[in-house]
C-alpha cells in the first residue's frame, strides 16, 4: 500500500511552530508535486497524506518544501512519519477519535471526510488513499456505535463551560461574545444556552447559515468591539490576527479570552493587559487532559481493536489487488 504522512500534532510541540507548520502545509496543498495530496488541518493537528511510486522520495521533496519557509525552525524530530500499513493504522485512529484530546470526539470525522472530499475535488486520487481514507471513515462510525465511551468522557464545551464558570464564580448574567460560525462554535452555543447563559453574540460573515442559532448576531466589521463583552470565544479561520491588541483600551472589569482556532485568531500581546485572562488552543487543551487522566486505559483497549480492524481491511485490500502493493 503505497501511502505516507508527514505531520505535526499537539503532543509534543508547542503552539507556535505548529501554527507555522499549519500555513506552510495548507500553501503546499495546492501545489504540484507530481503525487497527489490530501491535507487534514486541525486546531490540534497538521498531517499531509500522500501516495507516491517512491514514498521515500516524496517524504524528502515535502519535508525539503516545508523546510524552506519554516527553516531553521522546523526538524525531523518536530515531525511523525508513517508509511504504508502504519499510515492507514494512524489514520483510522485519528478518524475514530482515539488520538484526539477529546477522547472520542465526533468532529475529528467530519474534518477527515472533508480533507478527503476536498482532495478528491481537485483531482483523482489513487485507489490506495480511495480504500485507506474510506475504510477509516466507516471504522470511524463503526466504533462510535459499537462501543460506549468511559463516563468520565469530556467535551470541549463542558471544558469551556467549567473555565467561564470558575473565572466568575457561577455567575450566569455574562455577554458571550463568539467569533465564527465554526462547528466547534456551533456546538458551544446551544450548550452554553442550556446552562443558562442567556447573553449571546455571534459576529460572523456567514449571518444566513446562523440566523437559526439562539444568539445575536452583530457586524463583522464591528468585532473590534469585542472588549465590551465579559467572554470572548474565538473560533474562526483566519490568516491573522482578529482580535488584537490595539483594539484595547483602559477598562475595569475584568474578561476571559479563549482562542480555540490555529493559527490563532488572537494577537499573544492581548493577554498581557491587566484586566484580561487569555487560554489558546493549547492551554485549554492542558485542562481536558487533567479531565480525562483516568481513560488511559479504556483508549489503548479501543486503539488495539482499531488496529486488529485495520489489519483486516489491509488483508482484503491485497487480496483484492492480487497481494501487489500498487496503486491503481
Amino acid at each position: 500500500m503505497r501511502v505516507g504522512l508527514i505531520g505535526m500534532n499537539y503532543k509534543l510541540f508547542d503552539l507556535e511552530l505548529r501554527e507555522l507548520f499549519a500555513k506552510k502545509a495548507k500553501k503546499l496543498s495546492v501545489e504540484n508535486f507530481g503525487f497527489p495530496i490530501v491535507l487534514l488541518s486541525t486546531c490540534n493537528r497538521t498531517e499531509i497524506y500522500f501516495s507516491a511510486e517512491d514514498l521515500a522520495e516524496a517524504h524528502s521533496l515535502l519535508l525539503t518544501e516545508l523546510k524552506k519557509e519554516i527553516g531553521e525552525f522546523l526538524t525531523e524530530h518536530h515531525l511523525y512519519s508513517y508509511f504504508g500499513e502504519s499510515c492507514f493504522s494512524h489514520i483510522a485512529k485519528v478518524t475514530s477519535g482515539l488520538d484526539s484530546v477529546i477522547f472520542g470526539e465526533a468532529e475529528i470525522q467530519r474534518q477527515v471526510k472533508e480533507a478527503y472530499e476536498n482532495a478528491s475535488s481537485l483531482g483523482t486520487l489513487p485507489s490506495c488513499l480511495h480504500f485507506m481514507f474510506q475504510k477509516s471513515l466507516k471504522l470511524g462510525k463503526e466504533i462510535r456505535t459499537t462501543y460506549s465511551l468511559p463516563k468520565t468522557h469530556v467535551s470541549m464545551e463542558s471544558t469551556l463551560c467549567d473555565l467561564i464558570r470558575y473565572f466568575f464564580s457561577e455567575e450566569k448574567d455574562l455577554s458571550i461574545l463568539f467569533v465564527g460560525f465554526s462547528e466547534i462554535n456551533r456546538k458551544i452555543i446551544p450548550f452554553l444556552k442550556g446552562k443558562g447563559f442567556s447573553k449571546l453574540h455571534l459576529a460572523t460573515r456567514s449571518k444566513e447559515a446562523a440566523t437559526h442559532m439562539p444568539v445575536h448576531l452583530i457586524d463583522w466589521l464591528a468585532l473590534s468591539n469585542w472588549p465590551s463583552y465579559d467572554v470572548v470565544i474565538s473560533g474562526s479561520v483566519a490568516s491573522q490576527y482578529l482580535l488584537r491588541a490595539d483594539h484595547l483600551t483602559t477598562f475595569p472589569q475584568n474578561k476571559l479570552v479563549l482562542d480555540l482556532s490555529l493559527p490563532r485568531n488572537v494577537d499573544p500581546l492581548v493577554g498581557r493587559h491587566p484586566s484580561i485572562t487569555l487560554f489558546n488552543i493549547e492551554e485549554i487543551n492542558s485542562f481536558i487532559d487533567q479531565k480525562q487522566k483516568g481513560i488511559c486505559k479504556e483508549r489503548e483497549l479501543m486503539k488495539k481493536q482499531v488496529e486488529e480492524k485495520v489489519l483486516h481491511q489491509i488483508d482484503l485490500y491485497h487480496e483484492k489487488n492480487n497481494r501487489v502493493f500498487v496503486c491503481a
